[in-house]
């Protein structure tokens, strides 16, 4: 096994957020910490939850629901994360540690965006606010919901004097590590995903390779073969294994993801002001992009098992009788693709994706129908 720590960077987010045990073992200390945090998390987007019916109380009991996934199914993701190594019998060295680098540049990438969203997201509704407080003509409004703040709530006290930086604080703290949540579990699924691509299409070249072995080296056939066997049922375990692990969480970006854009959709429109219009625009376009990436994957995995379809044009009826069965094995079992599911609700790929948009545009017409 590989001593290199794959998705290391995506290793490093998650243990930002205590999400990712030292070492990679799961202790009681951790168990505690994790659970402590969780609480904070509940307790301090509880403010939230008392104002906002929308796009935050969703994205709030969303993001619950992925951390406990995630905790309940950590030492199977490390498991995975270091069996990465096991490759390395099958597939040059290089090939791995290149898309580990794919990995990292668009978790970066997507960690980047990120985080100047949630800066505008914070400076925004302070820039504006004396704008907004034209906008507040009730004395009850701008005591319980005052402007400044990066979602509308309505306190039970008074938070527009000496309580105000508290208020912001934990709207900031708040919105910023429920984002951060999805972003970071979803990132770590799509490095995971690459890595079995590029499994896949290395197999397929080695498949492809086979005639000229059939023509050049066919003592070696057998062996060439039997390796290829050996490489595409370690992949299809591997990934069987990563499904299981992740395809309770998928259930957030089929059911909350819609949810999340048609209330984002709609407060695009229903605000006067442009820069709150935009800070929503960013908002909305970070969850597609994330349920977009998941889903792109999600539909290269089911196009690239075409196993088959390459082993198929080999001549492999020139081969000996032993090879021919087991080429009829990887015959047989790469008739079915490789999918990601969300639980038992669909497959993660572009139809779904579709499904999302098409359900998000109706979550998005019944609001404009109850606003008019």
């Amino acid at each position: 096994m590989s001593e290199t720590e794959h998705l290391s960077f995506n290793i490093l987010t998650l243990r930002v957020i205590m999400m990712w045990p030292p070492n990679g073992h799961v202790t009681h200390s951790y168990n505690l910490k994790s659970l402590s945090l969780l609480l904070i998390i509940y307790f301090s987007a509880w403010t939230v939850f008392n104002g906002i019916v929308r796009t935050t109380f969703i994205e709030s009991d969303g993001c619950i629901y992925m951390r406990y996934c995630f905790l309940e199914k950590i030492r199977d993701v490390n498991v995975l994360i270091e069996q990465l190594g096991e490759f390395e019998k099958f597939c040059p060295k290089e090939e791995i540690v290149a898309t580990d680098e794919a990995v990292e540049y668009y978790s970066k990438a997507i960690i980047i965006y990120w985080f100047f969203g949630n800066v505008m997201n914070c400076i925004v509704p302070l820039v504006d606010r004396s704008q907004c407080k034209l906008q507040r003509k009730s004395d009850l409004y701008r005591e319980r919901d005052p402007c400044g703040l990066m979602a509308r709530c309505f306190y039970p006290f008074d938070v527009s004097g000496n309580l105000f930086p508290l208020a912001y604080f934990i709207q900031v703290y708040t919105c910023g590590i429920i984002t951060y949540y999805v972003v970071v579990l979803s990132m770590t699924l799509v490095g995971l995903m690459m890595h079995v691509l590029t499994q896949l299409r290395y197999c397929r070249k080695l498949v492809r390779r086979l005639d000229k072995v059939i023509k050049e080296e066919p003592e070696d056939i057998e062996k060439s073969v039997r390796q290829i066997v050996l490489y595409h049922i370690k992949i299809i375990k591997y990934w069987d294994k990563t499904n299981e692990a992740f395809s309770t969480m998928m259930i957030l970006h089929l059911t909350l993801t819609s949810l999340v854009i048609s209330a984002l959709g709609f407060e695009i429109l229903i605000v006067d002001n442009f820069n709150d219009s935009l800070r929503f625009v960013l908002h909305l376009l970070g969850w597609l992009v994330l349920l977009l990436l998941i889903c792109f994957y999600g539909q290269i995995l089911i196009d690239d098992t075409a196993v088959a379809k390459d082993i198929y044009f080999v001549s492999w009826y020139r081969a000996p009788g032993d090879v021919q069965k087991d080429v009829r094995m990887i015959l047989m079992r790469s008739q079915k693709a490789l999918t990601l599911t969300a639980a038992n609700m669909g497959v993660m790929s572009f139809p779904n994706f579709l499904r999302v948009i098409s359900s998000t545009y109706s979550y998005f017409t019944l609001l404009l129908n109850i606003k008019t």
